[in-house]
């Protein structure tokens, strides 16, 4: 019986993580250091990435069907977030709102919400960019898009004198509310995926294209409202890899369209024995998507939740994180499917 396409997604990411646990190697190699499922009517998961200034979320929201030549494919739509550490520097680039949560009794030592406080939050909170995964119910192709602001800016403006007239308002200057480097920070998520998926299906990329479009920021209304609006100093950044088992002959229709006005900045189809040695044409491109492809990686575990000997890592601020299975854990809060 066919899957739904939610729950087909989940399982295609929770077989990425469980697989990748199996092994130190791969969490070294693709800079995972621990995933939590989380509880709740959404598939969830936080993932803590080595060097990166807090756990990363990432939430479905949505999934379709996808036809596209002679494929037939489930399509997923993710938002993605970041909860950055209090002692890192990206943390002062976050709202107010979302540095008093973060500091508040709502989060817990995870520096992930507390499972009792997230309906709190409100869904725009700490999100970086979004993702977008399809794929076909063989394994035999998937596409993987990350698209971000460079810059994620949230202003107010400031009216110089009388109060604001909905015919001449008189905007000096604004505030700027919330400035996150969403395509910074985004993207370390984008690529352990990826590293995580090529080792899942044993099979590097065939195809990367990245492109950029002019960007936008968001403007909190007198009235509370956000509105979006043109804005000079930011640009959207997208990366799209396409990967093709050896029976896919004609795969150029599964890269997604491109829209009016955007910019290719890098678009190959690669060529693997360079990429063999190292010599990537882009440093977007990890030479590890290869590596762990075709490396012949067998299981480590020594333990249930796939930890080796040790339970507890820490953020790029130093800020720890315990075993999903270890007594310092609530377990209403995450299902464990490994926290090294």
């Amino acid at each position: 019986m066919a899957l739904d396409k939610e729950h087909f997604f989940r399982t295609l990411m929770d077989n990425m993580m469980v697989r990748a646990s199996w092994a130190e190697t791969v969490k070294g190699l693709s800079g995972v250091t621990g995933v939590s499922q989380v509880w709740g009517n959404q598939p969830e998961w936080y993932i803590w990435i080595s060097g990166q200034p807090g756990p990363y979320g990432l939430v479905l929201q949505h999934t379709t069907d996808l036809v596209k030549g002679p494929h037939h494919m489930n399509q997923a739509f993710f938002t993605v977030k970041c909860f950055p550490c209090p002692q890192s520097p990206a943390f002062a680039s976050l709202s107010k709102a979302e540095q008093d949560i973060v500091k508040s009794s709502r989060f817990d030592l995870t520096n992930t919400p507390v499972y009792e406080s997230r309906p709190e939050i409100p869904p725009s909170f700490f999100n970086i960019g979004s993702l977008m995964v399809t794929a076909d119910a063989g394994d035999r192709v998937a596409v993987f898009t990350f698209e971000s602001l460079d810059t994620i800016r949230l202003v107010s403006p400031v009216y110089n004198g009388s109060a604001p007239c909905a015919c001449e308002p008189k905007v000096a200057e604004v505030d700027l509310l919330r400035s996150v480097a969403g395509w910074t920070i985004g993207y370390p998520l984008f690529d352990s995926l990826i590293c995580l998926y090529a080792f899942y299906v044993r099979r590097p990329p065939v195809w990367f294209r990245m492109s950029h479009l002019s960007g936008f920021e968001h403007v909190q209304k007198t009235d509370g409202n956000i509105e979006a609006r043109p804005c000079a100093q930011s640009r959207i950044l997208s990366a799209s890899l396409v990967f093709a088992d050896d029976t896919i002959v004609q795969y150029a229709h599964l890269m997604p369209d491109t829209e009016e006005g955007e910019e290719i900045l890098f678009d190959s189809r690669f060529d693997p024995e360079i990429l063999k040695n190292g010599a990537a044409p882009d440093p977007h491109i990890n030479p590890f998507w290869w590596h762990l492809a075709e490396a012949d990686i067998s299981s480590e575990m020594t333990s249930l939740c796939g930890c080796s000997d040790h339970h507890v890592n820490s953020c790029e601020a130093g800020h720890t994180h315990s075993c999903s299975l270890s007594p310092q854990a609530d377990p209403q809060t995450a299902i464990p499917i490994w926290k090294g």
